[in-house]
């Protein structure tokens, strides 16, 4: 700010807002604190525990996380934890916001030219009460409604297709494909149904303002945000938005969201999504995940030979497409070696089995339990 066209004024004024805002950004984050760690061997792989005695006001450990029921049985990747949802802290944040803008506001009002001026003054009056319907929305409706603070992140590969898209060339076989899930603890599907409707009417309400400016025609044209099929499934309802055929994806590939009176999933698929929905336990044998039902603050779940099994077919058609390139060159025998080694190669790296970790927060100490599993190739 030293090298701004600023008052000596408006710098302090400027200061003290970012001040002011910075000092309840620390006060809400973490503190560092005391750690410990150790690792030990054991007849699986190896077992760890990590100690942390930093302060964590955002994070939650008093009850279970029953999104571990969401995970779709058996995925490849899960990470789920939970937060403490503070609307309070939101409009916090927001209220420091608001200052920091009415002291830029007037600054920018001070050194804008002329055209330039009546421009900032139309934004003002044609997106300032659409923010406020924003800020209004999120704090009565949308946090509210995910008050519960779980969320998830999920890997999975069970879907299949020959052609993934039309850029590529069909296959012999159909291949497995990255499935991507998004899974949120809900306290009110009513409210977050409210909410999401109330976004999609802000955004249309936004390009319409934006078609009204000079030009804009050009490239905001009449598009708007339509109203998702909604479809219902025993475990809830899915609403979802069927890609154009113009980009030429497998018909599987439709973004989908899913609500149920507990939980909310955000997938690339329907399939995907229903079976997220449905409560359907984490499956693990024994470890820091085998019980579920205690109070956790995280979990994490890694199926690396799972990892290795939804690529191997990739790998394996990439291996068989570089010999094929070699030509009629090749022996044949020297192609199946290949091919054997490429096998050998994959079955070794699932000797690695996976991982898993399980994060309580007790007395104030942050505690992790991990445990990454080790097996020896079947003979």
């Amino acid at each position: 700010m030293a090298k701004a066209d600023l008052s000596d004024e408006q710098r302090k004024t400027l200061l003290k807002v970012l001040t002011d805002f910075t000092s309840g950004v620390k006060a809400a984050g973490s503190e560092a604190g005391a750690a410990m760690s150790f690792s030990f061997l054991t007849d699986r792989g190896f077992e760890g525990y990590a100690y942390d005695h930093g302060k964590h006001p955002g994070l939650d450990g008093s009850k279970p996380l029953t999104l571990l029921d969401h995970l779709g049985g058996n995925p490849l990747l899960a990470v789920v934890g939970r937060g403490k949802v503070s609307v309070k802290d939101y409009e916090d944040a927001i209220s420091g916001l608001k200052k920091a803008y009415e002291s830029l506001d007037e600054i920018v009002k001070d050194k804008l030219p002329g055209e330039e001026k009546e421009h900032y003054a139309k934004a003002k009056t044609d997106f300032l009460p659409l923010l406020e319907r924003l800020n209004e929305t999120t704090a009565k409706l949308f946090l509210p409604a995910l008050a519960d603070g779980q969320t998830a992140l999920v890997l999975d590969a069970k879907w299949k297709s020959k052609q993934w898209s039309k850029a590529m060339p069909e296959l012999e076989k159909a291949m497995p494909g990255p499935e991507i899930g998004f899974v949120f603890g809900v306290s009110d599907a009513a409210s977050l149904r409210k909410a999401l409707a109330e976004y999609r009417v802000i955004v249309n309400d936004a390009l319409v303002k934006i078609r009204s400016w000079p030009g804009a025609e050009k490239f905001a044209g009449d598009f708007q945000i339509p109203e998702l099929k909604s479809e219902k499934t025993k475990a809830g309802t899915l609403y979802s938005y069927p890609l154009p055929e113009e980009l030429g994806m497998d018909a599987q590939v439709a973004p989908t969201a899913g609500l149920s009176d507990k939980v909310a999933v955000l997938t690339a698929s329907k399939e995907h999504a229903e079976r997220l929905l449905a409560r359907n336990p984490l499956k693990v044998e024994g470890g820091p995940l085998a019980d579920l039902d205690r109070p956790l603050v995280a979990a994490v779940y890694c199926d690396w030979a799972g990892i290795v099994d939804a690529l191997s077919p990739w790998v394996e058609w990439g291996a068989n497409e570089a010999l094929e390139s070699q030509g009629a060159d090749m022996p044949a025998k020297t192609r199946e070696g290949v091919v054997r080694q490429v096998r050998t190669v994959l079955s070794v790296l699932k000797c690695y089995s996976g991982a898993s970790s399980a994060t309580t927060l007790e007395d104030g100490v942050l505690t992790t339990h991990s445990e990454s599993v080790f097996r020896d190739l079947e003979k």
